[in-house]
Protein backbone atom coordinates (compact mmCIF):
# COMPACT_ATOMS: atom_id res chain seq x y z
CA UNK A 1 0.00 0.00 0.00
CA UNK A 2 2.47 2.40 0.87
CA UNK A 3 4.77 1.61 -2.22
CA UNK A 4 1.74 1.86 -4.58
CA UNK A 5 1.47 5.79 -2.71
CA UNK A 6 5.03 6.38 -3.50
CA UNK A 7 4.69 5.64 -7.03
CA UNK A 8 1.59 7.73 -7.01
CA UNK A 9 3.33 10.70 -5.47
CA UNK A 10 6.16 10.59 -7.66
CA UNK A 11 3.82 10.14 -10.44
CA UNK A 12 1.97 12.61 -10.11
CA UNK A 13 5.09 15.09 -9.25
CA UNK A 14 6.71 14.42 -12.82
CA UNK A 15 3.42 15.30 -14.42
CA UNK A 16 3.20 18.09 -12.98
CA UNK A 17 7.02 19.41 -13.63
CA UNK A 18 6.38 18.37 -17.20
CA UNK A 19 2.94 20.18 -17.54
CA UNK A 20 4.73 23.24 -15.68
CA UNK A 21 8.07 22.70 -18.06
CA UNK A 22 5.99 22.71 -21.32
CA UNK A 23 4.19 25.74 -20.43
CA UNK A 24 7.02 27.62 -19.34
CA UNK A 25 8.78 26.90 -22.91
CA UNK A 26 5.76 27.42 -24.44
CA UNK A 27 6.19 31.25 -23.09
CA UNK A 28 9.76 31.50 -23.22
CA UNK A 29 9.41 30.69 -26.75
CA UNK A 30 6.56 33.05 -27.99
CA UNK A 31 8.11 35.72 -25.53
CA UNK A 32 11.90 35.57 -26.79
CA UNK A 33 10.33 34.63 -30.63
CA UNK A 34 12.45 31.14 -30.62
CA UNK A 35 11.34 29.08 -33.25
CA UNK A 36 9.06 26.35 -32.42
CA UNK A 37 10.82 24.04 -33.82
CA UNK A 38 13.22 24.31 -30.46
CA UNK A 39 10.45 23.85 -28.04
CA UNK A 40 10.82 20.49 -27.21
CA UNK A 41 14.81 21.55 -26.22
CA UNK A 42 13.53 24.68 -24.31
CA UNK A 43 11.36 22.10 -23.06
CA UNK A 44 13.97 19.97 -21.60
CA UNK A 45 16.12 22.59 -20.60
CA UNK A 46 13.27 23.70 -18.19
CA UNK A 47 12.15 20.27 -17.33
CA UNK A 48 15.86 19.38 -15.93
CA UNK A 49 15.71 23.36 -14.17
CA UNK A 50 12.86 21.95 -12.21
CA UNK A 51 13.97 19.20 -11.10
CA UNK A 52 17.03 20.48 -9.80
CA UNK A 53 14.68 23.07 -7.94
CA UNK A 54 13.25 20.46 -6.14
CA UNK A 55 15.71 18.63 -5.31
CA UNK A 56 17.39 21.88 -3.99
CA UNK A 57 13.73 22.11 -2.16
CA UNK A 58 13.89 18.84 -0.54
CA UNK A 59 17.60 18.94 0.78
CA UNK A 60 16.54 22.31 2.55
CA UNK A 61 13.46 21.08 4.04
CA UNK A 62 15.82 17.77 5.33
CA UNK A 63 18.22 19.69 6.65
CA UNK A 64 15.89 21.92 8.53
CA UNK A 65 13.95 19.58 10.11
CA UNK A 66 17.53 16.96 10.96
CA UNK A 67 19.48 20.04 12.07
CA UNK A 68 18.57 21.23 16.03
CA UNK A 69 18.70 25.05 16.14
CA UNK A 70 20.74 26.01 18.97
CA UNK A 71 19.13 29.19 19.93
CA UNK A 72 15.83 27.28 20.54
CA UNK A 73 17.81 24.83 21.95
CA UNK A 74 18.67 26.99 25.23
CA UNK A 75 15.33 28.40 25.16
CA UNK A 76 13.57 24.89 26.06
CA UNK A 77 16.26 24.17 28.65
CA UNK A 78 15.32 27.65 30.36
CA UNK A 79 11.24 26.81 30.21
CA UNK A 80 12.02 23.00 30.40
CA UNK A 81 13.57 23.73 33.91
CA UNK A 82 10.36 25.87 35.06
CA UNK A 83 7.92 23.80 33.64
CA UNK A 84 9.71 20.25 34.88
CA UNK A 85 8.21 19.97 38.40
CA UNK A 86 4.80 21.45 37.00
CA UNK A 87 4.93 18.40 34.21
CA UNK A 88 6.37 15.94 36.64
CA UNK A 89 3.29 16.42 39.17
CA UNK A 90 0.58 16.86 35.96
CA UNK A 91 2.11 12.89 35.09
CA UNK A 92 1.97 11.73 38.30
CA UNK A 93 -1.81 13.15 38.84
CA UNK A 94 -2.89 11.59 35.53
CA UNK A 95 -1.15 8.18 36.16
CA UNK A 96 -2.97 8.40 39.68
CA UNK A 97 -5.89 8.93 37.92
CA UNK A 98 -5.71 6.24 35.50
CA UNK A 99 -4.85 3.61 37.98
CA UNK A 100 -8.51 4.74 39.50
CA UNK A 101 -10.04 4.60 36.66
CA UNK A 102 -8.40 0.98 35.89
CA UNK A 103 -9.38 0.23 39.52
CA UNK A 104 -13.10 1.18 39.51
CA UNK A 105 -13.12 -0.77 35.96
CA UNK A 106 -11.61 -3.98 37.25
CA UNK A 107 -14.44 -3.44 40.27
CA UNK A 108 -17.70 -2.56 37.93
CA UNK A 109 -16.44 -5.68 35.59
CA UNK A 110 -15.96 -8.44 38.76
CA UNK A 111 -19.21 -6.79 40.22
CA UNK A 112 -20.91 -7.63 36.82
CA UNK A 113 -19.40 -11.03 36.60
CA UNK A 114 -20.80 -11.73 39.59
CA UNK A 115 -24.37 -10.62 39.29
CA UNK A 116 -24.51 -12.58 35.97
CA UNK A 117 -23.37 -16.10 37.56
CA UNK A 118 -26.00 -15.12 39.94
CA UNK A 119 -28.59 -14.62 37.68
CA UNK A 120 -27.84 -17.83 35.80
CA UNK A 121 -27.55 -19.77 38.68
CA UNK A 122 -30.79 -18.41 39.29
CA UNK A 123 -32.07 -19.12 35.95
CA UNK A 124 -31.26 -23.21 35.83
CA UNK A 125 -32.12 -23.61 39.64
CA UNK A 126 -35.60 -22.37 38.35
CA UNK A 127 -35.22 -25.06 35.37
CA UNK A 128 -34.46 -27.47 37.47
CA UNK A 129 -37.43 -26.73 40.23
CA UNK A 130 -39.11 -26.95 37.54
CA UNK A 131 -38.28 -30.41 35.85
CA UNK A 132 -38.48 -31.85 39.48
CA UNK A 133 -41.85 -30.39 40.34
CA UNK A 134 -43.25 -31.64 36.63
CA UNK A 135 -41.57 -35.52 37.25
CA UNK A 136 -43.30 -35.65 41.00
CA UNK A 137 -46.82 -34.47 39.86
CA UNK A 138 -46.60 -37.42 37.46
CA UNK A 139 -48.55 -40.64 38.36
CA UNK A 140 -46.62 -43.32 37.36
CA UNK A 141 -48.48 -46.37 38.83
CA UNK A 142 -46.77 -49.46 36.44
CA UNK A 143 -43.77 -47.54 36.18
CA UNK A 144 -40.55 -49.43 37.79
CA UNK A 145 -37.54 -46.82 38.93
CA UNK A 146 -34.84 -48.74 39.27
CA UNK A 147 -35.35 -52.48 36.90
CA UNK A 148 -32.07 -53.13 36.92
CA UNK A 149 -30.94 -52.11 40.35
CA UNK A 150 -34.34 -53.40 42.39
CA UNK A 151 -33.32 -57.36 41.42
Amino acid sequence: MKQKQYILHSLTIEVIAVLLASMIAFQICNMLSIRMSLLPFVMAVGYVILKLLYHLCISIARYIIETPLSHLALADEVTDKKTSAVASLHTQDCVEVQKRRMELFHYEYQHEQQQYKQQKEREEDKKLNAILKYWRNRDFPNLRICPLFCD
